[in-house]
């Protein structure tokens, strides 16, 4: 392990952004299918370099459309980078099986369409799917619920995640 648990170096994401807006999906593979689609690359993140501590808090702030979803993304390997290195806890991100990184990081999105019926703990819960091969066992329940005594959230367990401020 070195010295940061986020080591990311001159990270470059690139996204293709279709050059006309398309209104519906039937419209977007006949244009598609007929090669009438064409697209423009976009820089999403240029050059990014980020080093987090172990133990550090850190707040990411910007302006709608600045990269901060995309970084979180591509920290967790959602996203891949077109150029750059990143490294989690010493190991090479883009080396490691998917189950390896959701040992060490995860995403979990602001809002989704389950939120609405999915309790605190339960997407807490969700961080111990890669140490799960069925169903939770109670080391695992007691984990979730220890981590959230540490973040001072234990008493929003029962809440439903849409109940919560973004």
């Amino acid at each position: 392990m070195g010295e940061y648990i986020i080591d990311a170096e001159h990270i470059t994401v690139r996204f293709n952004k279709a050059s006309e807006k398309i209104d519906n999906l039937k419209e977007y593979f006949i244009k598609l299918v007929k090669r009438q689609l064409m697209f423009q690359e976009f820089l999403a993140l240029q050059d990014v370099t980020i080093k987090v501590k172990k133990g550090e808090a850190w707040g990411l702030v910007g302006v709608n459309g600045s990269g901060k979803s995309t970084l979180i993304k591509t920290m967790c390997n959602i996203l891949p980078p077109k150029s750059g290195r990143l490294m989690i806890d010493g190991q090479n991100l883009m080396d490691m099986d998917l189950t390896d990184v959701a040992k060490l990081i995860s995403y979990v999105p602001q809002s989704s369409p389950n939120s609405v019926f999915t309790k605190v703990i339960d997407t807490v819960l969700l961080g111990r799917r890669p140490y799960v091969t069925w169903s939770y066992r109670e080391k695992d329940i007691d984990i979730a619920i220890d981590s959230m005594r540490k973040m001072k959230i234990e008493s929003l367990s029962d809440n439903n995640v849409s109940e919560l401020s973004g």
